[in-house]
């Protein structure tokens, strides 16, 4: 029995050894050795308490010094140009372009902390942090946002045709390297704003493409044409300029008169006269020329100029304001008529 029991102990010494730390066995190994030496004969009750002794210490000292477990992979999510990613094996499929700018070669979830959104990227999807949102380059990826209703600004989603805007939604972005793209909704909601500055509400199951279309202007209904305002009188500037025509020439007249400077007043009155007859008001005309006939008559006494206006301005006024002045006139200088 003493003899399996020993046997019993080296075959547990054995899985200690394995298990626990290297001077712990060490002094293990001594105050075995220094029990198994033949002190006195062993009764069956001491063998008992010893054999309990030795199991309870193999518990203890495999509970105590189990060795810690490895960190996995999976354990801290890598950092990658502000994103976190999940990653299945030691080897991210993703790689950092620039300091805010990622790659990703496999389907791979992103998370952007800041701002509480998660990217499903498809292979060979590229993402870039800005301070306004998230730009996707290129690729295609399927977002999604926490909702916070206390979020003062909407998270936005950058792409070539304008930015989506977004509080809490789950959407799907396709960006093409040739600057066109599409937005479906699946959940939630979400505004396009182009960059033009017209935003497009976005409905669930709804998709929005780019780069903006011109959009058709609806015909202008037909009105009726505005009423015809009525005429409103005007001053004719004409008739004010023939009368201020007259009054001038006659006041000249009369005042080369009251002087006595006839040969000057002779002079002014057939300048006046060589105007035409819409030069002046109506009745001027035949009033300067009944000035002039009286002047020839009688401050002048010339008989054949007289006589020959005379017969002139009956011609032409014969039943004029100044018939019966000019024919006593042409009776006083002898005229024939």
């Amino acid at each position: 029995m003493t003899r399996g029991f020993r046997q019993a102990l080296r075959e547990a010494d054995a899985v200690w050894a394995q298990s626990v730390p290297g001077p712990l066995a060490t002094r293990l190994d001594a105050r075995l050795r220094d029990s198994l030496k033949p002190r006195r004969s062993l009764r069956w009750g001491d063998l008992g308490l010893v054999g309990a002794g030795a199991v309870v210490g193999a518990v203890l000292v495999v509970a105590l010094y189990r060795p810690a477990p490895r960190p996995s992979a999976e354990a801290a999510p890598a950092q990658v140009a502000g994103f976190q990613v999940a990653r299945a094996t030691p080897e991210a499929p993703v790689v950092a372009v620039a300091s805010d700018e990622v790659r990703v070669d496999e389907e791979l979830e992103l998370y952007d902390a800041a701002r509480q959104l998660r990217v499903t990227a498809s292979a060979g999807t590229t993402l870039k942090r800005e301070p306004r949102g998230v730009r996707l380059v290129k690729g295609q990826g399927v977002f999604r946002v926490a909702k916070q209703p206390q979020r003062p600004e909407p998270v936005r989603v950058l792409v070539s045709g304008g930015d989506i805007e977004v509080r809490g939604t789950r959407f799907t972005v396709t960006q093409g390297a040739d600057g066109t793209g599409h937005v479906t909704l699946e959940e939630g909601a979400i505004d396009f704003r182009f960059p033009s500055g017209r935003v497009k509400a976005v409905s669930p199951g709804e998709t929005v493409h780019w780069p903006e279309e011109p959009e058709e202007l609806a015909p202008l209904p037909e009105l009726p044409p505005p009423p015809a305002k009525p005429a409103r009188p005007t001053a004719n500037w004409n008739d004010f300029d023939r009368r201020l025509r007259s009054e001038v020439v006659l006041k000249r007249v009369m005042a080369l008169r009251q002087q006595g400077r006839w040969a000057e007043c002779l002079e002014e009155l057939e300048r006046a006269l060589e105007l035409p007859d819409a030069a002046y008001g109506p009745g001027t005309r035949e009033r300067l020329s009944w000035e002039l006939g009286s002047v020839l008559t009688w401050p002048q006494h010339h008989q054949g100029a007289a006589c020959w206006h005379w017969t002139i301005h009956l011609k032409t006024y014969p039943r004029g304001r100044y018939a019966l002045e000019a024919t006593r006139a042409m009776d006083a200088l002898g005229c024939t008529r």
